[in-house]
């Protein structure tokens, strides 16, 4: 799967997690690799997270793409 349509899907995911629970809070994205992992995005999680971090990482060079991730740390 391409970067950019893994990015459209995983927000797509995460847009309907929000929706059916508006209540939560700020959540590390490593929380959402099973979630994920259901919806094919990734095959499995190994590393408490890493393909999502992967993502993240390129995501943190063009963040603009993706509005339901807030980076979090300093942006360099």
């Amino acid at each position: 799967m391409k970067t950019n349509e893994r990015i459209l899907r995983i927000n797509s995911v995460l847009q309907n997690h929000f929706i059916k629970h508006p209540q939560s809070g700020m959540v590390l994205a490593k929380e959402f690799m099973p979630l994920f992992i259901e919806n094919g995005i990734f095959n499995k999680d190994y590393r408490e997270g890493l393909p999502i971090r992967k993502v993240l990482w390129i995501l943190k060079i063009h963040w603009t793409k993706s509005p339901m991730f807030m980076p979090k740390g300093n942006l360099k």
